[in-house]
Parts: C-alpha cells; sequence; structure tokens
C-alpha cells in the first residue's frame, strides 16, 4: 500500500473565520486538517484571518501597490500546492474578512496558475427551501456536479 501514497505537498490552509478564538467550528476543522496532513508528512503553513489585518481596497492606488500582509499572504499562495479556505456560511455568504482578503490578494499580476485540475464546490446550508441571492452565484459550480475548469469553458463556448 505504500507504493500508492502520493508524495508530501505543500499545504497553505486558510482559516476565514474573523474570530481567532479556538472554541469556533472553524477553527476545530483546520486543527483536524492540519493533524492529519502533518501525520500523511505533508509540509503547513496556516493563515488565521481573524489574526490579521487585512485592508480594504478603498481607492485605485490601495489596488495597484499591495503592501505588508498582502504580499506576505501572495507569497504563501504562490508557495502552496494545495490550499484549504475553512470559513462559515453567514447569511448565504462568506465573512467579509475573507471577500477582503481574496479581494486583496488575487490580484491579476499574482501568477497561481499550475499543471492541476481545479475542481469548484458550492454548498449552503438554512432551513429547507430557504435560498440567497449570495449563495451559489452564477457560474459556480454545484458540488454535485463539478467539472474540471477546461470542461466548464468548453461547455460555455459550446451553448453560445
Amino acid at each position: 500500500m505504500d507504493t500508492l501514497r502520493k508524495p508530501p505537498r505543500r499545504i497553505l490552509i486558510i482559516e476565514g473565520h474573523p474570530d481567532p478564538s479556538p472554541q469556533r467550528l472553524c477553527h476545530a476543522l483546520a486543527e483536524a486538517y492540519r493533524e492529519g496532513a502533518r501525520e500523511a508528512g505533508h509540509t503547513l503553513r496556516t493563515l488565521i484571518l481573524g489574526d490579521l489585518d487585512i485592508p480594504l481596497l478603498t481607492s485605485r492606488s490601495d489596488w495597484e501597490s499591495p503592501r505588508g500582509i498582502v504580499e506576505i499572504c501572495q507569497q504563501d499562495l504562490l508557495w502552496a500546492e494545495h490550499v484549504v479556505v475553512i470559513y462559515p456560511l453567514w447569511l448565504g455568504d462568506v465573512p467579509a474578512v475573507l471577500k477582503a482578503f481574496l479581494e486583496q490578494v488575487l490580484r491579476p499580476d499574482l501568477r497561481l496558475i499550475r499543471s492541476v485540475r481545479p475542481r469548484a464546490g458550492c454548498s449552503r446550508g438554512g432551513p429547507r427551501g430557504w435560498s440567497s441571492p449570495w449563495a451559489c452565484r452564477a457560474g459556480s459550480i454545484s458540488a454535485g456536479s463539478a467539472r474540471t475548469a477546461s470542461e466548464a469553458s468548453a461547455a460555455t463556448s459550446s451553448s453560445s
């Protein structure tokens, strides 16, 4: 069985809960993932967004010149071969701190493209029949029908 084991990977865990308190479920899930990944021999880094001072974008100059913690987070993303994002679903959407993080860090000049087969999924909770305009936005792929980016692109171009 050891011959089927995959080589160790560099994994970045992003904890997207704005409260850094260890009592939060998201932090417990991240810790469980960390333990399993360590036992499997992977190298880990963790970003706990509740502990970081992620600035909001308020001007064009903020967008054009990332500084400080934003550059450090970008380096962590570039280092990673696998990224895990754990966050609560609030009112059908991600917390504002995670949105600010993604807005700041995922800039057009950041080169994250690798020879991987990305998968996308969407999950939402709430009372039966409850729906939100923010949950599972157009263009997202539901967990039950995950496709690679190239398959989704081919489907879009063939239907137009």
